[in-house]
């Protein structure tokens, strides 16, 4: 990254906080946009191993084509 790179991505930063936005939660907002519909199925932690199975088995039989597609 050159300087005058950091210095446009800082003012761009700057101009978030002056807006009352945080910088942080936006990035971290468009990193989940970005996930796809198998990862954010595996980051579910509150189900049980037989929950687990079962739904395992309903999203290969019947949404197996949307494992690596984007949500948004």
């Amino acid at each position: 990254m050159t300087v005058e790179n950091a210095e446009k991505r800082a003012l761009e930063a700057l101009s978030l906080i002056a807006q009352g936005a945080n910088p942080n939660e936006q990035r971290n907002k468009n990193e989940k946009l970005k996930m796809t519909f198998i990862e954010v199925y595996k980051s579910v932690k509150d189900l049980s191993n037989k929950s687990l199975i079962g739904y395992d088995q309903c999203i290969n039989a019947y949404v197996k084509d949307w494992h690596d597609k984007p949500l948004v």
